[in-house]
């Protein structure tokens, strides 16, 4: 007996979402299941330095009638990564991002957007004008690459800057090319970071929320971004409307 496609959708759309297997299981009941579990499948992709080596043995970065579910795209690494391993590049994502065409969410740990950044960034041209959100945990970035990043997405709402970001740079700062919007999430980061935070206020933000958190110079953020934003959070339980 064949079921309608609304049910079918139904079924899949409520299925827990940290149990794949029960998804694989839906794609071989039949082919009117296949679409719409795959595509719940991979909506989210999480990937950690020892989920790397399965995930590209199992998915060949040209399957576009997989990757073309992939709405948020996550590279974590461990929190020790920083001590035991050098920082990635982007490029060693490569063959998957073109693949990419529909991201939404981009979360990147411990990769090296220092050198060569504008290079770096056309490995995101595939999802460049659909992605709104990125994260960029213990991510070595100069204020240079921070604004090349910021400026190379239009749709870009959220930016979440969060531990080891590093503020060096000798190269020159391009010019913000539109006014940060949306969400911005700060935590974790230290005072000698503020350089990279302050070029991100040369045009006056629009901001709906920023957040704070973690070990940080509340007092010069605050100062730089309140009167620009709608709501202000301290992660901890404290909040207030500026």
């Amino acid at each position: 007996m064949s079921l309608p496609l609304e049910l079918i959708d139904e079924i899949v759309n409520n299925l827990p979402p940290d149990e794949p297997q029960t998804l694989r299981n839906c794609s071989l009941v039949a082919k009117s299941w296949v679409h719409r579990s795959q595509k719940r499948l991979f909506e989210t992709v999480r990937i950690s330095r020892s989920t790397r080596s399965s995930w590209v043995g199992s998915i060949s970065p040209a399957n576009l009638e997989l990757l073309r579910h992939v709405r948020s795209f996550a590279y974590i690494l461990d929190h020790t990564a920083w001590l035991r391993f050098p920082a990635y590049r982007t490029d060693s994502l490569g063959d998957y991002l073109p693949s990419l065409r529909n991201l939404e969410s981009l979360v990147l740990s411990s990769m090296d957007l220092q050198s060569d950044i504008s290079q770096q960034v056309e490995n995101f041209s595939a999802f460049r004008h659909t992605l709104s959100s990125i994260s960029l945990w213990e991510c070595r970035i100069s204020p240079g690459a921070l604004v090349t990043v910021v400026n190379y997405f239009p749709n870009l709402v959220n930016l979440q800057l969060r531990a080891s970001t590093q503020a060096a740079d000798h190269e020159p700062v391009p010019p913000l090319l539109r006014p940060l919007r949306g969400r911005l999430s700060v935590q974790k980061l230290r005072d000698h970071h503020l350089p990279v935070l302050d070029r991100l206020s040369d045009l006056p933000p629009e901001l709906d929320e920023l957040v704070l958190g973690g070990a940080i110079a509340y007092d010069h953020i605050v100062a730089t971004y309140a009167r620009s934003v709608k709501r202000l959070r301290l992660l901890g339980g404290f909040e207030r409307k500026p």
